[in-house]
């Protein structure tokens, strides 16, 4: 059910299930006067809208916020480092996005963070082993898992993206794998996946992609990775070449 609330008690911002739609901030600019700081509880809670687009940088100016739940959206780009100044926040859901990247090394510094959420996402390592240290993160289970208690590493899962107390990440069925980290379930990966991360990496912005990324063959998964641009394969479907147009910076 949608909900939108503010308690001027307890300064509690809750804004989700409402199918949003857009970019975060991009409201009337008197919007940043709900989270004028003044004591009790402070959060944001966003989750389950279709937010894209970055996180702006004003949200790392709310050193008074304990509660970020931004899950289930379509933020993307990198994980913001200037999170790392929100010295009070105790519960940071940033997972089921389309974040990429590395988790920053600010994070490991939040002195209040007790639940970290990041899963769902394309990250990849290296986690920052400060932050894999943390015995209060996530209800202490990095004492057992280290950084696994953060994301789940390649070829592993688990549901909420990383190790818990009572279950470690499991290990992926035989033939069977992960693309990133803190993965919630495993894949069949094919030449086609293996594929199309070379693609997502050359491709650059939609604006100057030298090749048609996003044609219909490149999207439809049961296409074999032979009809795709820049792929050239013999008669038997094997794959003889990979070329990847250069991109002109100027």
């Amino acid at each position: 059910m949608s909900s939108v609330s503010v308690s001027v008690m307890r300064l509690r911002f809750r804004w989700r299930d409402t199918v949003l739609n857009g970019k975060l901030f991009s409201f009337p600019s008197h919007f940043h006067t709900f989270f004028v700081p003044a004591g009790g509880s402070f959060y944001k809670d966003m989750f389950n809208n279709y937010l894209s687009g970055t996180i702006p940088d004003i949200m790392g100016s709310f050193g008074e916020l304990q509660i970020l739940h931004l899950k289930k959206n379509r933020f993307t780009g990198t994980l913001p480092a200037f999170l790392g100044q929100l010295v009070n926040i105790a519960w940071l859901d940033l997972s089921s996005n389309r974040f990429e990247g590395t988790v920053p090394e600010s994070f490991a510094y939040l002195r209040s963070l007790k639940d970290l959420r990041l899963g769902s996402n394309k990250l990849f390592d290296p986690i920052p082993q400060a932050l894999c240290s943390q015995i209060r993160v996530n209800s202490g289970p990095a004492k057992a898992y280290g950084c696994d208690a953060i994301l789940c590493p390649l070829g592993t899962y688990s549901d909420s993206g990383y190790a818990t107390d009572e279950d470690g990440c499991t290990p992926c069925p035989p033939g069977e794998t992960t693309l990133y980290l803190g993965s919630p379930s495993c894949i069949e990966f094919t030449v086609e996946d293996l594929i199309s991360m070379f693609y997502e990496v050359m491709k650059g912005s939609d604006d100057d992609s030298p090749f048609d990324y996003d044609s219909e063959s490149r999207r439809d998964a049961e296409s074999s990775a032979c009809v795709w641009e820049g792929i050239t394969c013999d008669d038997e479907g094997h794959i003889l070449s990979i070329s990847f147009p250069t991109f002109d910076k100027q």
